[in-house]
């Protein structure tokens, strides 16, 4: 903590040490500890949290819950994708920006992993958000664009005007769409809340990943929606495997 009545040269050092088994969390060192920061903070303009085991703690015990979460995530995609479209579904038509995004990580795992270079590496170079992306909001188009007569004099009169960028987008909104990805083939595997319950997963993942501080209370929560997502996945894997040949 520092900057003590707007003196920034001012500082004070806080270290606190749990007298308790390693292996049983003090609840009670939490509390002391976000106490005392509200104490200071009456007097003091900043204070500068870095280090605290608890929470790194909490967080060792989350990473390896989401580990198996983000891989269930990523077996089911897979499965339901290549059931559907055949192996070299990342190809179709309308999936190119999860494309780039594999491209950009594929270099470094095949760089830092070499004996996994000639793998299928298209979902694990893929993040959370490039599968829930897919999962849930991505279409696969026709291969041929059809223009009506209005459509067409519409596109030449851009040509001749020269706006690139109006061409570009009238094109994607006539767009004929093949495939549904979600309605058409994932939302029967799920509930309701599934959408809501990725968007949890993948903010509690970041936050987790990037060391960001936790509480017993805020690991507790996390857990419970990290759960609630491998209870999804399992169930959906059952109903596809019960329902495909």
């Amino acid at each position: 903590i520092d900057t003590f009545n707007d003196k920034a040269q001012t500082q004070l050092g806080v270290q606190i040490v749990s007298l308790t088994d390693n292996d049983e969390y003090d609840i009670f060192l939490e509390k002391c500890k976000v106490y005392l920061k509200e104490i200071l903070l009456k007097e003091w303009e900043i204070c500068t949290w870095i280090i605290d085991e608890q929470s790194e703690y909490l967080g060792m015990q989350l990473y390896p819950l989401i580990f198996k979460a983000e891989n269930k995530m990523r077996a089911f995609v897979n499965k339901v994708m290549t059931h559907k479209f055949g192996f070299k579904w990342m190809e179709l038509i309308g999936l190119e920006d999860i494309i780039k995004g594999y491209k950009r990580s594929n270099v470094d795992f095949k760089r830092e992993v070499p004996e996994f270079n000639n793998i299928n590496d298209y979902l694990i170079c893929s993040t959370a958000e490039s599968l829930a992306k897919l999962m849930l909001k991505s279409k696969v188009f026709e291969s041929s664009i059809h223009l009506s007569d209005v459509e067409s004099v519409n596109i030449h009169k851009m040509l001749a005007e020269k706006k690139p960028n109006s061409i570009f987008e009238s094109l994607l909104k006539i767009r004929d769409v093949k495939v549904d990805i979600w309605k058409d083939l994932f939302e029967k595997y799920f509930d309701k809340k599934i959408e809501r319950e990725i968007g949890d997963f993948i903010k509690n993942r970041n936050h987790v990943a990037h060391n960001k501080l936790l509480t017993k209370a805020s690991y507790d929560k996390m857990k419970g929606n990290i759960l609630e997502i491998q209870t999804s996945f399992d169930r959906a894997d059952g109903i596809f495997m019960d329902e495909e040949p």
